[in-house]
């Protein structure tokens, strides 16, 4: 073992005891594996361990998979990404609605509101593909196209349907023909009605106690979340698409931030969120959680699958860079001890009408927005993460090292609110 490998299976064990890592991490160097290692069980009832060949459902992972099929078409000349949703699904074809192109779908700018979130949406019931065409059709849009960005299930489940119309396949065989048959990925699919051998067992904790997760519809979740795979097929997958980075020019000229219509620039495409040296995306359904992140320009992977909803995806991404990289002094949050004085945070900070009010508690901070309290846990600079959800939130300075700011980092994108 290298001191390397080392530092990095002690901060894995770390996440284990102190976040309950439940699953795989797998750490590469280029097509070196520097760590594989599994944790905890993949079905608690029967004993059974997970395992490096154990399968995970990958939730919104399963968009960058969807959106490099869309880019293909594109470079065979079967679409365009000028061209309008209408022009394939004519539901869309309402004047709001009609200037919405393929590269809105692509980058979360299209203004389409998310299927998922509605209020009379069941995710344990099947709708066939019109019923949810219709849901998302007549919903009113949140803003006009290229002009925001908002994450949404829609866009990328409307890029499905595309794919199969333009290649007369469903979606499954679409994606196997596509991506999985090219890239080796023997042991991944999309979700169907047939039982897949090796999966995971996906858990909730409540009251520390694991509960397993409800079922749901994965047909529903076709084109941005019904995937699985495991962490040595998403290996095959990094090296083979950063391979591709290096010679499809649609893909990289693709893979770029999105200016909106008011010149600022998102920092989604293509099921990736683009960082200035990395490229990741995290998954989260019905108790699995999961995250792929690419260094690309050191050529470094970081895969993380769990079927026990861990809240901790981001801290531990840049925690295990930092030890790729060399950069230790970063990883000094685990000492438990805080790098500021807790108290210069407290106040009240707000955007429109969300308010948050922010504390200090012993070693923590506690936020509170619409009466629920979420922990904040230091973990660099001016940056914490929550303990109980996804998420960090970091806190702004003026000239005069003032604190006048708190920035949360919430589906892709920045969200600023201002101290009171």
């Amino acid at each position: 073992m290298t001191q390397q490998t080392i530092s990095i299976n002690s901060f894995m064990q770390y996440c284990q005891a102190n976040f309950r890592f439940n699953g795989v991490a797998l750490i590469a160097d280029s097509n070196k594996i520097l760590y594989e290692h599994a944790f905890g069980k993949a079905n608690q009832k029967t004993g059974e361990n997970n395992e490096p060949a154990t399968k995970f459902r990958l939730g919104s992972i399963s968009k960058q998979f969807t959106a490099f099929m869309v880019l293909q078409l594109i470079e065979q000349q079967k679409l365009t990404f000028d061209d309008r949703l209408a022009k394939y699904i004519t539901a869309f074809n309402e004047p709001a609605k009609q200037r919405i192109t393929i590269r809105n779908l692509l980058t979360h700018t299209s203004g389409l509101a998310d299927y998922t979130n509605f209020k009379n949406f069941n995710d344990q019931l099947y709708y066939d593909q019109d019923s949810i065409i219709k849901m998302i059709a007549v919903a009113p849009l949140s803003f006009s196209p290229s002009s925001a960005y908002d994450y949404s299930n829609s866009n990328f489940y409307l890029l499905a349907l595309i794919i199969e119309k333009l290649t007369g396949k469903n979606f499954g065989d679409a994606l196997n023909e596509m991506v999985l048959q090219k890239t080796g990925m023997l042991n991944s699919g999309e979700e169907s009605d047939d039982v897949v051998r090796h999966e995971a067992t996906a858990y909730l904790y409540r009251k520390d106690s694991a509960v397993e997760a409800p079922l749901i519809e994965m047909k529903n979740t076709k084109g941005g979340g019904g995937m699985y795979s495991t962490a040595e097929d998403l290996l095959k997958w990094s090296l083979f698409f950063q391979q591709m980075l290096t010679t499809d020019t649609v893909l990289k000229n693709a893979l770029q931030p999105f200016v909106l219509s008011d010149g600022t620039q998102t920092i989604y495409s293509c099921g990736w969120c683009l960082m200035p040296d990395a490229i990741f995306h995290t998954g989260h359904i019905n108790g699995f959680a999961d995250l792929i992140a690419i260094d690309t320009i050191h050529r470094q992977t970081i895969i993380l699958l769990t079927n026990d909803d861990y809240r901790q995806l981001y801290v531990t991404m840049q925690s295990l860079k930092n030890i790729l990289l060399n950069n230790t002094t970063f990883n000094n949050w685990l000492s438990n001890k805080p790098g500021n004085n807790l108290a210069e945070y407290k106040g009240i900070y707000s955007i429109g009408d969300l308010k948050v009010a922010i504390k200090d508690t012993l070693n923590y901070l506690e936020g509170e927005a619409f009466g629920q309290k979420q922990f904040l846990r230091w973990y660099q600079n001016d940056a914490f993460f929550f303990l109980n959800m996804e998420g960090i939130v970091k806190f702004e300075r003026n000239n005069q090292g003032k604190v006048i700011a708190l920035k949360s980092f919430q589906d892709y994108s920045w969200v600023t609110l201002k101290k009171e």
